[in-house]
């Protein structure tokens, strides 16, 4: 069992998500987006059923390719990873130096809720799938300015990774 993203918004859902794949990879067909995201159009067609997508499919492609994962994921921010850098000359989550603390605490929030809803990453959780997902929470809860660790947002989040 593999990491799945499971769509629930217009930004974020499955058809926006491959909409911007097959942009961004000037993809005519499924085929094309699935040969992109390193699967079978067969494997493809199921995901779609099914409303998700693994998420390391998502991350090695945007990863592989130089988008933002941010984008991919969400169409928010620029499409490739470079623009993000040109952006800021320091990026504001880092600032001040790095909030050891609060990526600690999210750590520990995301791995607890990992171990109450397992049905949602599934068996086969590498530490690398679970370090991806503790850096997207630490740097969407970093951007806050409380830095507020909402539980129920982390497990929106897991549902959106």
């Amino acid at each position: 069992m593999s990491t799945n993203v499971s769509y629930l918004s217009s930004e974020s859902g499955l058809d926006a998500v491959l909409a911007r794949i097959k942009q961004a990879e000037g993809a005519r067909f499924d085929a094309d987006i699935a040969k992109a995201l390193g699967m079978d159009r067969r494997s493809l067609a199921g995901y779609k059923t099914r409303g998700t997508l693994p998420l390391e499919h998502l991350v090695q492609f945007a990863a592989s390719k130089g988008y933002s994962l941010e984008w991919v994921l969400n169409g928010r921010g620029p499409q490739n990873v470079e623009a993000l850098n040109r952006i800021a000359e320091t990026p504001p989550a880092y600032a001040g130096g790095f909030n050891f603390e609060l990526h600690h605490q999210v750590a520990q929030a995301v791995r607890e809720l990992l171990n109450e809803n397992d049905i949602l990453i599934g068996r086969d959780t590498t530490n690398e799938k679970v370090d991806h997902l503790i850096a997207y929470c630490f740097d969407d809860i970093n951007k806050q300015p409380d830095h507020n660790i909402d539980k129920g947002k982390i497990i929106n989040l897991i549902k959106i990774l």
